[in-house]
């Protein structure tokens, strides 16, 4: 992905797209990121949030944005936590490099979702890669689902 990008780069350079370099990288960015219609999305995501990237530091370079301490950090969390948000809810979405670092920056808790309780709910298919995984249960932990209360109470 990284190599795509920048041989699209290094294509381009010579180009000078309406005399402004900026304007460029945002349509190259743009460009790449119609390969969410690929098979593969990964390269989608990388050139989605490259483009965004590449958008908050034009931003900075021209003035237009205030320079934000620990923005680029900043950008990082917000990439971090919508990879986490989609292992969550559909680990097989991810390349399995990107599912392994995630797992192992939490220390192993992904692989420990309720993801039939996520599947019953949501619907994305969350147990593709865990069929005959449930997660144990502490029975004293446990409460009884509020809305089972009001068909009890109106059997008595």
């Amino acid at each position: 992905m990284p190599l795509l990008f920048e041989f699209f780069t290094s294509i381009t350079r010579p180009i000078n797209f309406l005399k402004q370099k900026q304007f460029l990288f945002i349509a190259l960015s743009s460009f790449l990121s119609m390969a969410i219609f690929w098979q593969n999305n990964t390269l989608a995501l990388y050139t989605f949030w490259k483009m965004i990237e590449l958008i908050y530091y034009k931003l900075i370079c021209s003035n237009n944005l205030p320079i934000i301490p620990g923005g680029d950090v900043l950008l990082f969390c917000t990439l971090s936590s919508y990879l986490l948000g989609l292992a969550v809810l559909g680990p097989h979405l991810l390349r399995r490099n990107y599912y392994k670092f995630l797992c192992s920056a939490t220390g192993n808790k992904l692989q420990l979702f309720n993801r039939p309780l996520i599947e019953a709910f949501f619907g994305f298919n969350s147990s593709k890669l865990y069929k005959n995984f449930w997660p144990k249960l502490e029975p004293k932990l446990l409460t009884i689902n509020p809305a089972f209360y009001c068909l009890k109470s109106q059997h008595f």
